[in-house]
Order: structure tokens, then C-alpha cells, then sequence
């Protein structure tokens, strides 16, 4: 078993070294190789299990080569048509993480139910964002104009969308990578005003979110005007969002950045964890 582990891990690491996704009609040519190995167990001549370690490696590196490229195949089909971007497109969905603010307004993630715009086609999974009017002063809390938006409200609305792209510029954080990883695979903005069609959508991944929402809601009402309410935000719910730039410069001083990455990953664990459990 480990030695199907490993060359499992190997196959999928070999994937990651590609330039372009390999046809998965290929997978197929595990097949021949699956009946050897059946074949040579049932073997009764003693040298023939001399090969039975080397084509087991090779059966689970094949597997793990052609597991990964079809989750990245699926992963990738699902994304926004070219000719659709920066389109006004009418969506149903939820709100499916706790809204961020960020100095431009109000950034969460949003499920995609329906597509009311005839002929769109649009992916599941969207990061949008509610950008404050220009004559607001950028706040750390939320604000009224803000309060309505809360994890697992279905709404329907009105968004201009464009594909995740990164810049060019080396050493720069990869934002097309992260958002695959998230699996948000378009970002965009709302137009116009939404409309609330219900008040929450009753599901697990919408529950947990709906508690951490309430969970940081109450950290920030019981931190109230502290300099430190957006750390410990950070360090409890994993969300970073609220640490001033001052703090940062004094966590890179220190060296102690990783404890907000750490809490990050947390966040990810629990939210995992907690869906499966209620499912």
C-alpha cells in the first residue's frame, strides 16, 4: 500500500511538470498493464514475482498521472466563455463564504444556481465584489450599506465577470493559481441592485459558513475600536482581511507572518471537517 502511495503521489507530480493536459483516452492504456499484474498473482512460477514491485509502482504511477489530469480537465472546463466577459449576465445563487471587506467594499464568494440570461454560460463557483460609492471613507467594519450581504442567502442579480488572470511581474503573488486552487474560476463585480429570494439556503457547507459569519461578527462587536480586534480575527477565523498594514510590517519585522498562513490553513481543515460531518 505504500508503495502504491508513493508512485501515486509521483504519478501526479509528473502531471504538474507538463506544459499542456494529456488526452484521457490514454488512460486507458493502464488496462493492459492491470491484467498483467493480475495475471503474474496468480502465477505459480516463484521468478515471475520478481516483476510484481515494478509493475505495481508503475500501475499506481500511471494512476496518479491520469487521476489528476482528469480532475484538472474537469476543474478547467468549467470556466467563463471569452466572448462573455465584461457582459452584464442575470444569476441566481448563494452566498457561499463570510464576506470580506476589503478597501474597495465587499468581496465573497457566490454559487451559481441558474443563469437567467439566455445563451450565458458561466461557472459555478464566482468571487464577486460590492465596491463602495467613491464619497465613502473606507472603513474596517462593516458598514450599513454592507449589513444585508450574509453566507448562505440566495440572491439574484445582475454581475460583469472576467477570468482570473495573474500579471507578470516576477516574484508577484499568483492570483490565477490561488483562485484555481479555491476553485473560483471567474471574478467580477455586481450592477445594480440585488435582490434577496431567501434568507438562507439550508445546507452544510452554507451552515458553517453562516456560524464563522457569526463568529467574527461577534469577535469584532466585543473588539469594538481595539487595534488588535483584526489579529485576533485572523488568528480565530482565518481571515486576515482586517489586519492594518502597520501590523503587518511589524509580523514581517518579527518573523511570525506563518502564524496568519497557519490559521489560514486551519480555517480550510475545520470548514472541510465540519461539512463532511453534517453531511
Amino acid at each position: 500500500m505504500v508503495l502504491f502511495a508513493l508512485g501515486f503521489v509521483l504519478g501526479a507530480f509528473c502531471l504538474q511538470q507538463m506544459p499542456v493536459l494529456p488526452d484521457l483516452t490514454w488512460s486507458l492504456s493502464i488496462l493492459p498493464f492491470v491484467f498483467i499484474h493480475v495475471f503474474l498473482r496468480q502465477a505459480q512460477f516463484k521468478f515471475i514475482s520478481l516483476f510484481q514491485v515494478q509493475l505495481l509502482l508503475l500501475i499506481a504511477l500511471m494512476c496518479g498521472f491520469f487521476w489528476s489530469a482528469a480532475f484538472a480537465t474537469y476543474r478547467l472546463a468549467d470556466a467563463l466563455p471569452v466572448n462573455w466577459q465584461n457582459k452584464p449576465i442575470e444569476l441566481v445563487g448563494v452566498v457561499s463564504s463570510v464576506p470580506v471587506m476589503t478597501e474597495q467594499g465587499l468581496r465573497f464568494n457566490f454559487s451559481v444556481e441558474h443563469v437567467l440570461t439566455k445563451e450565458a454560460a458561466v461557472p459555478q463557483h464566482l468571487s464577486l465584489n460590492v465596491y463602495r460609492k467613491r464619497t465613502q471613507q473606507p472603513q474596517v467594519n462593516e458598514t450599513a450599506e454592507f449589513s444585508e450581504l450574509n453566507a448562505g442567502q440566495r440572491w439574484q442579480l445582475v454581475v460583469r465577470l472576467k477570468r482570473p488572470h495573474s500579471v507578470q511581474n516576477p516574484h508577484g503573488f499568483d492570483f490565477e493559481s490561488w483562485s484555481l486552487a479555491e476553485n473560483i474560476r471567474a471574478t467580477g463585480s455586481i450592477k445594480g441592485k440585488p435582490t434577496l429570494l431567501d434568507e438562507f439556503v439550508w445546507r452544510p457547507q452554507y451552515i458553517v459558513e453562516r456560524i464563522r459569519q457569526l463568529v467574527k461578527q461577534r469577535i469584532a462587536d466585543v473588539l469594538t475600536n481595539q487595534p488588535y480586534s483584526g489579529v485576533i480575527q485572523a488568528l480565530v477565523m482565518g481571515d486576515d482581511s482586517q489586519i492594518s498594514v502597520k501590523d503587518w510590517q511589524l509580523f514581517l519585522r518579527t518573523g511570525i507572518t506563518h502564524l496568519m498562513s497557519v490559521s489560514y490553513l486551519l480555517k480550510h481543515i475545520f470548514k472541510k471537517h465540519l461539512s463532511i460531518r453534517l453531511n
